[in-house]
C-alpha cells in the first residue's frame, strides 16, 4: 500500500472493519444483488467519500475523513449514513456474498461526483482520479455494484428498474464542465 495516500490507506482500512450498519441494513430502503462466493471491498467509493470528508466534512470532527464523508454525503442527500456506507463492500449471507443495495443508491453517487468534481484540481483528487481505470465517475465508484443492479433488473421489480435507469444517465466524465 505505498502508492497509496494517507487519506486513501485510512479509507481503504475503513472499507475493511466490521460495522454494526452491515448488518442492519435492509427492510423497505434495500434490495439485494450480486451474489458471489467470495467477498468484495469497493476501495475507489471508500477512497472518493474520505476525499469528501477532508474536503467538506466537519474541521472539528475527531472522526476519520472517511466517516467525516459519510455523514456529510449523507446529510447532504437526506438520507441514512448507512444507506452511504453500504455501499463499500458485500455483506456476507448465508452461503456467500451479495450487494445490499439502497433505492437512493443514484442520489448517493451523484452527490459524491458533484463534490469531487468541483474540487478536480485539488492535489488529492487530482491523484485519485489518475489512479481510476476510467473517465467515467460512476464507473470509477460503483462499477462492480452498477452491474449488479443492471443484472437485477432482469426481474419486474419497478424500484430496481428504476435505480437502473437513473444510474444508467450518470455518465459524467473527469474533467466535464458543465
Amino acid at each position: 500500500m505505498s502508492s497509496y495516500t494517507d487519506t486513501e490507506r485510512h479509507a481503504i482500512a475503513e472499507a475493511g472493519k466490521f460495522d454494526a450498519d452491515d448488518i442492519l441494513a435492509f427492510g423497505p430502503h434495500y434490495f439485494s444483488c450480486g451474489w458471489k462466493k467470495e467477498t468484495y471491498y469497493n476501495f475507489n467509493y471508500a477512497v472518493a467519500i474520505a476525499l469528501v470528508g477532508k474536503l467538506y466534512g466537519d474541521r472539528e470532527s475527531k472522526n476519520s475523513d472517511y466517516h467525516k464523508g459519510v455523514e456529510y454525503i449523507a446529510d447532504a442527500v437526506g438520507v441514512s449514513k448507512r444507506q452511504v456506507k453500504i455501499l463499500r463492500k458485500k455483506v456476507k449471507g448465508k452461503y456467500g456474498y451479495w450487494f445490499k443495495t439502497p433505492y437512493t443508491t443514484a442520489k448517493i453517487i451523484q452527490k459524491v461526483i458533484d463534490k469531487l468534481r468541483e474540487q478536480e484540481g485539488e492535489a488529492s483528487v487530482r491523484t485519485f482520479l489518475k489512479k481510476s481505470e476510467s473517465e467515467v465517475y460512476r464507473e470509477i465508484l460503483i462499477a462492480e455494484q452498477y452491474g449488479a443492479i443492471k443484472a437485477a433488473c432482469k426481474g419486474n421489480r419497478a424500484k430496481v428498474i428504476s435505480l437502473a435507469n437513473d444510474l444508467r444517465y450518470i455518465t459524467v466524465k473527469i474533467g466535464d464542465i458543465e
